[in-house]
């Protein structure tokens, strides 16, 4: 019984380490105008994710928000056209000429991505799909709510501040203060000069007056 609920709990762990997250979305190409537009979009567990295609028609790539590219994937898209059926007369039904064809496929979910770009062999950019909203980190280097150095370092960076560092700040400190200190004293320094030289000069003015004054009496 044991060996049964070991066995259990490791499927089970096993299991959610093994879980992929990946986006999911279905587009829809309007053969007719060659347009693309997005159908579904959603966050899928252990989905699918393909190889590169041998023959490339079509070119699927996952940007950041800093326009940095993700995930890029070429794929072979042979357009299966659905048909829309109508009544050719009374007894017969046909075909209506190619309308559309639907496109699902998965990527690998990044916490940054923040939109899905198709382009064509010509790299004409036929849908351009945001996938923001599923995003844990904008890479706008403000730490927002919900985000923390797990789900975004590159906003939520924490700095490691060493004793080291610590005490080469405070002498760094000590020695500009004292720096300061001698600047200011320096910079007093002439003032005094000067304002002992005018007390000198007064002086000097004050005793030639008296003197003169004792020689016309």
């Amino acid at each position: 019984m044991k060996k049964i609920i070991f066995i259990l709990m490791f499927l089970i762990c096993l299991s959610s380490v093994s879980a992929q997250i990946s986006y999911f979305f279905e587009v829809k190409y309007d053969l007719e105008n060659n347009k693309l537009e997005l159908n579904d979009l959603d966050l899928i567990e252990d989905g699918d994710v393909y190889s590169d295609s041998e023959f490339v028609t079509h070119d699927i790539k996952l940007f950041s928000f800093n326009d940095e590219v993700l995930y890029n994937y070429s794929y072979y898209w042979n357009a299966m056209a659905s048909y829309d059926y109508f009544p050719l007369d009374d007894n017969t039904i046909g075909p209506e000429k190619p309308n559309y064809d639907l496109l699902q496929l998965n990527i690998p979910y990044f916490r940054n991505g923040k939109e899905i770009r198709v382009t064509d062999l010509s790299t004409r950019e036929m849908v351009i799909i945001d996938v923001s909203k599923y995003a844990s980190c904008n890479e706008d280097y403000v730490c927002d709510f919900g985000e923390d150095e797990r789900s975004c370092p590159e906003d939520c960076r924490i700095e490691i501040i060493y004793e080291s560092d610590v005490q080469e700040n405070i002498e760094n400190k000590e020695e500009s203060i004292v720096v300061t200190i001698k600047e200011k004293e320096s910079s007093i320094i002439p003032y005094f000069v000067v304002g002992v030289l005018i007390i000198i000069i007064l002086g000097i003015i004050v005793f030639i007056i008296k003197q003169k004054r004792k020689v016309y009496k």
